[in-house]
């Protein structure tokens, strides 16, 4: 069975007359009940307004909460500073370290190059002939 267009927005019709009928009875129902009806967030009402005393005691009661909870916290200790002298002795051993790195270093290249070959040299790579040849025959 094959549904057309037209009767699908006839379906559409009468069922938002039904909705709109039921809603009617809701808030009828609501306003015997004594509450007024409540407006839906869908009509782009706002919420629930708070009035600037409220703001203020929610504001105090969280900054006091704030103050209780820094309060127990632990101070923060001061960074740890090294002596002059200590820094003297570390910046002599980190100088001995390197002149030991580099005394190394040298050492290893030197021995390297005695030992080394001399470096293989590559022949230049030279084009293809079956190229050349096919474009002469042509």
């Amino acid at each position: 069975m094959k549904i057309d267009q037209a009767l699908l927005e006839a379906a559409l019709v009468g069922y938002m007359h039904r909705r709109e009928e039921v809603e009617a009875k809701i808030a009828e129902i609501q306003e015997q009940l004594g509450g007024a009806p409540k407006a839906s967030s869908a009509d782009g009402q706002k919420g629930r307004e708070m009035s600037a005393a409220a703001r203020a005691r929610i504001a105090a009661a969280q900054r006091k909460r704030w103050a209780a909870f820094h309060k127990t916290q632990k101070p923060e200790t001061p960074k740890r500073q090294l002596s002059p002298a200590a820094r003297k002795r570390i910046a002599e051993a980190t100088r001995k370290r390197w002149i030991a790195y580099r005394a190394q270093k040298a050492a290893a290249q030197k021995a390297g190059k005695k030992s080394k070959a001399a470096p293989k040299t590559v022949a230049p790579k030279v084009a293809a002939p079956a190229k050349a040849a096919a474009t002469e025959e042509s």
